[in-house]
């Protein structure tokens, strides 16, 4: 036997030892498909009522958490695209966390709702179609992983808002819902998520962990550490992950030349108290009824308070100073206490400062534009410090609020001038009076924003929830949704046969074109919006529904009697 030869075999025994444990595991893999053991739960599926179309699943969560007991009870709220991308089709992606996605008002408020319906009107040529992909508690490492799949899908942009969920949300750094402490670990198990042997092993581990603590509301379940000081270990790393994900999803996105619009965030600042805060110095609320009172000894009082926080990380303090510069009339001093105190916030519900200084930094990238939501709002807060006039609470936008965010995002796509055609431009007045939302959905929401704020951490318990007693037939719709007597398609044609009860031809039309943008495969419904649209002489905005309802079936009388008319009206 010669040498070559001998080395030949000993590389050949080599590389079979080497490939055995791989053998193995595929065959283990393979095995357990076979069992039925695990699931595969891609991010788009089929469409259940029309092969044309596809959504987000719902239960995409099944995906991080394959144990139904510690499984967090979210749902993404999906909207319908074709399976096959049309030639002029306009196709963008909304991902991120609730305020994305429009909670507590549903799609219609968020970035995608309204959004598709101000683009429709601006490319009148195209089919456009904004999807949404944001859901409740997701952040960073979600976004990554959905990024491969969304390219796929051939999108034209990806329109990104989040960074509030990096400590608190799904996987975050302090959740009762996370894979591990670990970054790393986290990444790993994401990747490798979708094979059975995975799922196997994290039912294993996850069988001996704590389930979260019952509780009435999901922020009150999510939150295992309640204090993540400013500058301290876990507070640090949240923002790594956070940095380091949104580089991986940005360098993904670059490599498939899919244009991304990132955001900054916004927070409650002057009506949301800390959530948890180190105890304020002795004697501090008797300065701070000194310092308000503006009698004798109140300057003396303020610079002993001043003095104060300096010395101390108390975030009650500082909020307290934000509240007395208010007072005082001097707003520069107001928003300084203001931005202390949701810096020294222990329990993160909002996102840092930091958070927005990593998404500004990264923005300056190739491909990649910014959305300045949050300098937006403060350009309209008084002395640039957002309160009320645009927050429910602590981070998720009234219904103006919302506008103005999905405003931004309609105007950096303009001036960005990577949407194929030529636009017309949609005024802000015209967008904001057919914004698709009724106002049984703003009652709805209304109502859930209650239900959130009754319980931790708005309070240290639970509060009965007293909701008012509504005034007219849609606030009577939007309770019963609210309570789950009714569902969403009862309560917009509630509404929709309301108006038109009352003669109210544009808003019954409105209410008819909500019905038929969630439900594109029905013919029937889009014909109803088209008639609906011209009776209320909404001829353009007919058209689109009059296309859909034929490409669906072309031979369809209404749709056809709707052709004819929008024809008469042309001439």
């Amino acid at each position: 036997m010669t040498k070559q030869h001998s080395r030949f075999r000993r590389l050949a025994f080599f590389c079979i030892a080497l490939s055995i444990p791989f053998l193995a595991l595929a065959l283990l893999e393979g095995l357990l498909r076979v069992a039925g053991v695990g699931e595969s739960t891609p991010l788009f599926i089929r469409s259940p009522h029309s092969e044309d179309y596809v959504l987000a699943r719902p239960d995409i969560i099944r995906r991080y958490f394959p144990n139904a007991e510690r499984r967090p009870s979210v749902t993404m709220e999906a909207s319908l695209f074709l399976s096959n991308k049309p030639e002029d089709g306009l196709r963008l992606f909304v991902q991120g966390g609730s305020t994305a996605a429009g909670y507590p008002y549903g799609l219609g408020a968020g970035i995608a709702g309204m959004l598709e319906q101000r683009l429709r009107r601006t490319f009148p040529e195209a089919h456009v179609e904004v999807v949404n992909v944001a859901m409740s508690a997701i952040n960073s490492y979600a976004i990554l992983d959905f990024a491969d799949e969304i390219i796929n899908e051939r999108p034209d942009a990806v329109l990104i808002y989040a960074g509030h969920n990096e400590y608190l949300g799904t996987l975050g750094v302090g959740s009762h819902f996370s894979m591990s402490t670990s970054p790393l670990i986290t990444r790993l198990a994401m990747a490798l998520g979708q094979f059975r042997i995975t799922q196997l092993l994290r039912l294993g581990l996850e069988a001996g962990r704590e389930a979260p603590p019952p509780a009435k509301t999901f922020m009150a379940r999510i939150a295992k550490d309640r204090e993540i000081a400013y500058g301290s270990k876990q507070f640090e790393l949240g923002l790594k992950q956070f940095e380091h994900n949104l580089e991986a999803v940005l360098t993904k996105y670059r490599r498939a030349q899919v244009p991304v619009l990132l955001a900054t965030v916004a927070s409650n600042l002057r009506d949301q108290p800390p959530f948890a805060s180190r105890a304020m110095p002795e004697g501090s609320e008797a300065l701070i009824a000194r310092a308000t009172a503006q009698e004798s000894g109140s300057n003396e009082a303020l610079a002993r308070l001043r003095a104060l926080a300096r010395q101390t990380d108390s975030a009650r303090l500082n909020y307290e100073l934000g509240r007395v510069f208010d007072t005082l009339g001097d707003g520069p001093a107001a928003r300084t206490h203001y931005q202390r105190a949701l810096r020294e916030d222990l329990l993160r519900f909002r996102a840092p400062a930091e958070i927005n200084e990593i998404i500004r930094e990264v923005a300056s990238g190739e491909g990649v534009t910014l959305v300045d939501f949050e300098s937006v709002l403060e350009r309209r807060s008084r002395d640039a410090v957002i309160g009320k006039e645009f927050m429910l609470e602590h981070v998720h936008p009234n219904l103006q609020g919302y506008f103005l965010l999905a405003d931004s995002f309609y105007q950096a796509l303009l001036q960005s001038g990577s949407l194929p055609g030529v636009p017309v431009p949609i005024a802000v007045d015209v967008a904001w009076r057919e914004r698709p939302v009724l106002q049984a959905e703003e009652f709805a929401g209304f109502a859930k924003v209650m239900q959130l704020t009754s319980d931790y951490p708005f309070a240290q318990t639970p509060q009965p929830v007293s909701i008012p007693a509504p005034r007219n037939v849609h606030q009577e719709l939007g309770l019963k949704y609210f309570k789950g007597e009714i569902g969403w398609f009862e309560m917009m044609s509630g509404s929709r046969d309301a108006y038109r009860a009352h003669g109210d031809a544009w808003h019954a039309s409105k209410a008819q074109e909500i019905i038929a943008t969630a439900l594109p495969f029905n013919a029937s419904q889009n014909a109803l919006a088209a008639r609906l649209m011209i009776d209320a002489g909404r001829n353009a905005q007919a058209t689109p529904f009059v296309q859909r309802c034929l490409r669906i079936r072309a031979d369809h009388p209404e749709c056809l009697a709707m052709t004819n008319r929008l024809e008469q009206a042309g001439d």
